[in-house]
């Protein structure tokens, strides 16, 4: 069976993990947890970031899907994507980003019982790595909540974490800079929107895209490369040269 149709097979699985949540939970109507699949990977990768789940916000009130893929509903989004192209991969290395759960909610209906829902959704967790990971691959925590869930489960290949974008997280953004302030001035000067519009075009290029990705690059521009997104980045960059065992100097 080929890889490709090994992750069909296993995104079935979340797919009715999803309904069975629905029917155990009791959720219906506008409070139904709704599946938004992740980017598949094209083959084995390097390096796997897990996140919480997918919010509510990939749905209109409607629910109609209005987000085509995970993790591609915001700039924050596209952010973290150049920094794992940029700073944690080397050439030749990939990525994959997914959830520990794969149900779309709100975030309020998210925080009920989400240990117990982390819990039924671990043992598709473990078999998603086991397809997707290369045997030296780690495994990194998007927050300290999946960090602290993972360990507990003495998680194989787990590596570190790192901070959520969201911006309820956004007072860690400003560790990094705080504690390397000659490192954050030179890197502030030296990123700009382009380099993560670019990102979003690279990433984006099928003509399934096209209405979305304007719209996404469209509301990138408007709201620019913020101080507070530059220090999302620094922070990731540091972090990412934590993981690879690489100096100060090695950054350039």
């Amino acid at each position: 069976m080929t890889f490709a149709r090994e992750y069909d097979v296993l995104e079935r699985k979340f797919k009715e993990r999803v309904k069975a949540d629905n029917e155990l939970f009791g959720w219906k109507g506008k409070n139904r947890s709704r599946y938004l699949p992740n980017i598949k990977p094209k083959g084995k990768v390097d390096f796997i970031l897990v996140a919480m789940e997918p919010s509510s916000g990939g749905w209109d009130e409607n629910g109609k899907q209005i987000v085509p893929k995970n993790f591609l509903g915001s700039g924050e989004d596209l952010i973290m994507h150049f920094c794992l192209r940029n700073y944690l991969c080397a050439d030749g290395q990939a990525y994959h980003v997914t959830d520990v759960a794969k149900g779309g909610m709100k975030t309020e209906q998210a925080k009920k019982g989400s240990q117990k829902r982390w819990r039924l959704w671990y043992p598709l967790l473990e078999e998603e790595i086991e397809l997707v990971a290369k045997p030296d691959a780690g495994v990194i925590a998007l927050g300290r909540g999946v960090e602290r869930f993972l360990k507990k489960r003495e998680t194989p290949r787990l590596v570190g974490a790192i901070p959520h974008f969201s911006t309820n997280a956004s007072p860690a953004r400003m560790i990094a800079p705080q504690l390397l302030p000659r490192e954050w001035r030179k890197f502030s000067a030296s990123v700009s929107v382009d380099d993560i519009e670019r990102t979003a075009q690279e990433m984006m290029q099928d003509k399934y895209y096209n209405e979305y990705r304007c719209k996404i690059l469209n509301h990138l521009r408007k709201v620019g490369l913020t101080e507070s997104r530059k220090e999302l980045m620094f922070t990731y960059k540091a972090l990412f040269a934590m993981m690879r065992g690489a100096s100060i100097a090695d950054w350039e």
